[in-house]
């Protein structure tokens, strides 16, 4: 398996989704032979943390994170671990609801300072940090905060939370141990 990104860099898949779950792993399948220049044979089965986050046992030098909202299937590969979210803008709640409610009160300040028009951006950060570290939402969301103490946004300690452009209407977060660069292909 040859081929990698450059240190510092991130490659990220992109491609229309359908739904299926099926698809989601034949997707994750291309992307990842792609990304290291290999077949699925290769990369070996996958396998899940005990906190269900996937990874190639064969392959540990293969991070990834995937995500899929709304239209799209995204895919973030590196050679360190990584936590990607994307998000479409839609809720059936007010987004002052779901976030006095489920926010650490550092975000929820944030987020009504602002009127709540980062309350996507947000919500993907927190999600970002959350596939970073591998545990998922097992954790308490209103137990940790990707607003710093003195409102900044995003900021997590020991960690590199970026929101990357996408589309319209979609939020995009990348979070990293160091600043990464973010290099986007299609499937």
């Amino acid at each position: 398996m040859t081929g990698f990104p450059a240190p510092g860099q991130a490659a990220i898949f992109r491609a229309p989704f359908p739904g299926e779950q099926g698809d989601s792993r034949a997707l994750l399948l291309r992307a990842a032979g792609r990304y290291a220049h290999c077949s699925s044979e290769q990369l070996g089965p996958i396998a899940a943390g005990p906190w269900g986050k996937p990874f190639f046992p064969q392959a540990p030098q293969i991070q990834f994170s995937l995500t899929h909202s709304g239209d799209w299937w995204l895919c973030a590969f590196s050679s360190h671990p990584l936590g990607l979210d994307l998000q479409v803008h839609r809720s059936h709640t007010p987004p002052a609801q779901l976030s006095q409610r489920f926010f650490h009160p550092d975000e929820d300040a944030f987020l009504a300072r602002g009127g709540y028009r980062d309350f996507f951006d947000l919500w993907c950060a927190k999600e970002s940090w959350v596939k970073y570290t591998g545990r998922g939402f097992f954790d308490d969301p209103a137990d940790f905060s990707v607003v710093s103490r003195n409102g900044e946004f995003p900021a997590r300690e020991n960690a590199w939370l970026q929101m990357l452009p996408f589309a319209p209407q979609y939020s995009l977060c990348l979070c990293t141990e160091q600043p990464l660069t973010a290099k986007f292909q299609s499937l």
